[in-house]
């Protein structure tokens, strides 16, 4: 079977129980006690009230993990970037008033399972964000 017909289309709803993944670089993050903790200002929009997402289904789908993300995304940044979990896209839609949108990238490098967190996010909804998120992928860097 082709891949390309499994992959969830462009425009298909996310899920209220799809896991999402973000990219945290170290500098969104604090080391404590040899590990790094995300600060809130990770969950922040990079622009237009758009917070950069990778969505589970799509991954799946297409065979791959949220381990090579880090790599994939930023070849020439090793150990700077982390994956963080946010375990369910509903709480963000019901609870946090966002919205959770695919958005797959054709740039280099191109990212089928890209999506967006759509919405304001002030410090308060961010500090929610940052709690329920978790490491799936702790950034390779020595947190000193």
């Amino acid at each position: 079977m082709n891949e390309a017909a499994e992959l969830p289309a462009d425009d298909a709803p996310v899920p209220d129980p799809t896991p999402l993944y973000r990219l945290v670089p170290t500098d969104h993050c604090d080391p404590v006690d040899g590990a790094w903790v995300f600060q809130s200002g990770a969950f922040d929009n990079n622009d237009d009230d758009d917070m950069s997402i990778v969505l589970d289904d799509t991954l799946q789908a297409l065979g791959r993990i949220p381990d090579d993300l880090p790599d994939r995304t930023f070849p020439d940044q090793e150990g700077r970037w982390g994956v963080a979990v946010i375990h369910d896209a509903g709480y963000l839609r019901n609870d946090l008033e966002q919205e959770v949108r695919r958005t797959p990238r054709a740039e280099e490098p191109p990212e089928p399972a890209h999506g967006d967190v759509h919405g304001r996010k002030n410090g308060n909804r961010r500090k929610k964000i940052k709690a329920r998120a978790e490491w799936v992928l702790e950034p390779a860097a020595p947190a000193d």
